[in-house]
């Protein structure tokens, strides 16, 4: 068995549990906070959801049921998605389309990332290098990440454990929750450090050759 079909993926989908429901909705909420309303644009926790839900049913993600559960991959897409929406917004943040709303405007108003607009004008701005610099770690943090999970596509077990620290989850309820032994989440653990150990490797001799 390999890609799902269409009806597969929606029968999946209507299959799912509420706690199963819950728990990605939960997700999706932590991903939209990670990379921070002006980010998002306006688009909700629901709204990454329901993104990652319809690429699956079109088969623009594909979904192996035999490598992973439909919640653990959506899960991956919409942390893929959230990283894309994030990418985005750091390249194109002047761009209009990301100018703050009416309604963010008021005698206090924040610039969308939970700071206030006045605390914009003290002494306290960042200079446009300061601003380069977080955003080229910023990327290069998330690029780590993607590149992590994608080394993990067949490994169901760390794209778990990854997922399950997306989620907010300890180590500890990783293991409650899926009956794993300790030394299967301490193998598993080694694994993702070592490849995140190499990727970080990879792109730090990167940066020295710039």
């Amino acid at each position: 068995m390999g890609k799902a079909t269409h009806a597969e993926v929606a029968s999946a989908i209507e299959a799912l549990e509420q706690g199963d429901r819950v728990r990605l909705l939960e997700f999706a909420e932590n991903r939209i906070a990670r990379i921070g309303p002006r980010a998002a644009n306006g688009r909700t926790a629901d709204d990454l959801l329901q993104e990652a839900s319809q690429r699956t049913l079109e088969g623009t993600r594909s979904w192996n049921p035999k490598q992973v559960d439909l919640k653990g991959f959506l899960m991956g897409a919409m942390r893929s998605i959230s990283s894309a929406w994030a990418a985005h917004y750091t390249r194109n943040q002047r761009s209009p389309d990301y100018a703050p709303s009416e309604s963010n405007t008021g005698s206090n108003p924040s610039d969308g990332n939970g700071r206030s607009v006045i605390d914009g004008l003290t002494s306290q701005t960042p200079s446009p290098e300061d601003e380069l610099i977080r955003s080229e770690e910023a990327n290069e943090r998330a690029k780590i990440a993607d590149q992590i999970e994608e080394a993990f596509a067949d490994d169901e077990d760390a794209l778990t454990v990854i997922l399950g620290l997306e989620d907010g989850m300890s180590l500890r309820a990783i293991r409650d929750e899926f009956g794993w032994e300790d030394n299967r989440i301490r193998a598993t653990v080694r694994r993702i450090k070592r490849m995140a150990k190499r990727f970080s490797g990879v792109i730090g001799e990167q940066h020295a050759v710039r």
